[in-house]
């Protein structure tokens, strides 16, 4: 696979340094923050260039999606991956030097400096409108939460760097902590957030909607884990969730699929996603690189897949689920792409049951290494059917659709013993499923009945790996439901991933990049690394 390294959009472009003399005159070619940041429209510059951000190389683009979905037990890189960091996190076999941590590292950290800057400048500015300035300050901080987010789940604790003067060899704080200020930041933000964008101008940015279904989800991951007291968080769960789906303008689309297709934004279930128009501000998605199966030539929508479908997971699901029929492809690949050689570069791929004339019985006797074709994810469809491979993507990369928060409803619902009211949550989505392409009446999934408890929970999960296969999602509730269910699901659900033995507690968390470690010697190591 080829690897391309993007550069970091420069959003900040601060000269801090300066002299003084005996006769203490100021320099007038010295430039500060306050003096860059020092207009409504700096500010509003700032604050618009805290998005693009998400759409760079070691984010969303592609890197998160290898680490988290090779890392859980739905994805396996490809047999013809040569990649050996490529493949590293289907083993967890990262370390303090490899790629996963450093770049989740990085990038966050990155993103979370452009945010400091809006919530520090910003109040000191003149606005004409200071609803507006008050919006720009809220929407700084749903990104700093929504960054040190995704640091804390994937770290623990990390050093919470609140200002941009802050030393650059902060400790680290507890995960506690770090989740205490994602919550203080989302509660702050939310009054001052508009419930929509205009499309035109600020689509994809924050909203109030977002901010709650960021901040149930981080209740939630509290309450899981144990942070606080779960009693109360699961209320704060229940009490959001219903404001978005009691009072939100969204919906569940009849056909699941359209939530995943280009301009999801304008149809209704989409509450936050990293946006991926081509021509419109932001960069591309790239899940040709992802999941693109690697026979197809690029007029046919050919790809690298990094990440081909567990056997395991495919095999778990009910045939007859819509969602299993459009998550994955059903198309044979064209003659032209077949290779007389299995194992060589464009050879053996493209799904189960078609390849070089198999039918399903034939490829599910196959162990998962054989090279008689894998089964490949496809519900994430662009226009082009990806032949524009690095420039066609328009489909956005989901982070919140009203499903996940009708699911994250139910769990919290269970958790405090309002098992009817959580399975009929868990019903609503296994109905929608039910509708096919939006007006069909299928008999699979039926609807659950008589589940309570713990029962009920497993079951709630077993709907999120379906309803959100491949929406980078699954590590993560790996991880919170604790290390025996870790442990247990990537054992038997991926056996590959052990190959080396890292399948362990200790893997639940990435390891503290080395250079940071070098940086910062009041860093400490996560245990196991």
């Amino acid at each position: 696979m080829k690897i391309k390294y993007l550069m970091l959009p420069t959003a900040l472009a601060v000269v801090l340094g300066g002299c003084g003399d005996l006769l203490t005159e100021t320099p007038r070619d010295f430039i500060t923050a306050d003096m860059y940041y020092s207009t409504e429209a700096d500010i509003e510059g700032a604050a618009a260039a805290m998005y693009p951000i998400y759409q760079e190389w070691d984010m969303f683009k592609v890197q998160h999606w290898w680490t988290f979905e090779l890392a859980a037990d739905h994805g396996n890189y490809h047999p013809d991956e040569p990649n050996a960091e490529t493949q590293a996190p289907q083993y967890l076999n990262w370390s303090p030097a490899t790629r996963e941590p450093r770049s989740l590292w990085m990038m966050h950290y990155s993103a979370i400096r452009l945010n400091n800057t809006v919530i520090e400048f910003a109040p000191n500015v003149t606005f004409r409108d200071e609803a507006r300035q008050r919006s720009l300050i809220a929407e700084a901080k749903f990104n700093r939460a929504f960054n040190y987010f995704w640091l804390g789940r994937g770290f623990g604790g990390v050093p919470l760097v609140l200002s941009t003067t802050d030393p650059v060899d902060l400790p680290r704080n507890t995960e506690a902590e770090v989740f205490e200020q994602i919550i203080a930041d989302l509660e702050e933000a939310i009054p001052h957030l508009p419930p929509t964008r205009n499309q035109a101008t600020e689509r994809g940015r924050a909203t109030s909607y977002a901010a709650m279904a960021l901040l149930a989800d981080a209740y939630r991951w509290r309450a899981n884990t144990n942070l606080a007291d779960p009693t109360a968080d699961w209320q704060k769960v229940i009490e959001l969730s219903e404001q978005i789906i009691n009072n939100g303008p969204f919906e569940l689309l009849p056909n699941y699929l359209s939530a995943l297709l280009p301009q999801a934004n304008a149809r209704g279930e989409e509450i936050f996603a990293v946006q991926s128009t081509p021509g419109v501000g932001w960069n591309v998605s790239l899940f040709g690189a992802m999941f693109g199966a690697r026979n197809f030539g690029d007029s046919e929508g050919g790809g690298w897949a990094v990440s081909s479908a567990a056997v395991p997971f495919w095999r778990s699901w009910d045939r007859d689920d819509y969602r299993f029929e459009v998550t994955y492809m059903t198309e044979d690949c064209p003659a032209s792409a077949k290779s007389a050689e299995p194992g060589v570069e464009g050879g053996w791929i493209c799904e189960p049951g078609t390849v070089e004339h198999l039918t399903p019985e034939d490829w599910e006797g196959r162990l998962p290494d054989e090279p008689m074709g894998f089964p490949h994810v496809r519900k994430y469809r662009e226009t082009d059917f990806r032949r524009n491979f690095w420039g066609g993507g328009d489909v956005n990369i989901p982070i919140y659709r009203l499903a996940d928060i009708v699911l994250i409803y139910a769990e919290a619902l269970n958790a405090v013993g309002r098992d009817g009211e959580a399975l009929t949550q868990v019903n609503r989505i296994r109905a929608r499923a039910r509708q096919g392409t939006g007006n069909e009446n299928r008999a699979v999934p039926a609807d659950l009945h008589g589940l309570s408890g713990v029962a009920l929970k497993d079951a709630i999960y077993r709907e999120r790996e379906l309803e959100f296969a491949y929406e980078m999602k699954r590590w993560f509730d790996l991880v919170q439901r604790g290390p025996e269910f870790f442990v247990q699901q990537l054992t038997n659900n991926d056996p590959t991933s052990n190959r080396f033995g890292l399948v362990t507690p200790e893997r639940m968390r990435l390891p503290i990049p080395a250079a940071e470690l070098v940086k910062n010697r009041n860093l400490e190591q996560n245990p196991g690394y």
